[in-house]
């Protein structure tokens, strides 16, 4: 049987990797959270985004999800040659995923010793 990730045509196995965990509360996405998250992306390039239910007030999580992507590529804060993309959502939680691109992995490669 096929994993989600595969059925989409993705090629990430969501199962493999533990995501670091983000929670936006009551205060929603402060700056401070974005920056947050920003920083975890780098790091992890997987991270999971739990959702108040407070927080979500009459939008769904995807919708919420969508909002933070909008933010977080506005606020440009990841570097050049990273995709950013909502790899899951169930329930209040979100999964982010970074995908770098090839030319961007190939340009680290050839930068090691």
């Amino acid at each position: 049987m096929r994993n989600p990730s595969q059925r989409s045509g993705r090629n990430v196995n969501l199962q493999a990797v533990t995501p670091q965990l983000v929670r936006i509360g009551k205060s929603g996405l402060s700056p401070g959270v974005v920056d947050e998250i920003a920083r975890q992306l780098k790091r992890h390039k997987l991270v999971k985004v739990k959702f108040l239910r407070s927080f979500i007030e009459g939008k769904s999580a995807t919708d919420q999800a969508n909002d933070l992507l909008a933010l977080l590529r506005a606020a440009n804060r990841l570097p050049d040659g990273m995709t950013l993309s909502i790899a899951q959502v169930r329930g209040f939680t979100a999964l982010l995923a970074v995908k770098v691109s090839e030319a961007h992995q190939g340009q680290k490669a050839h930068q090691s010793p």
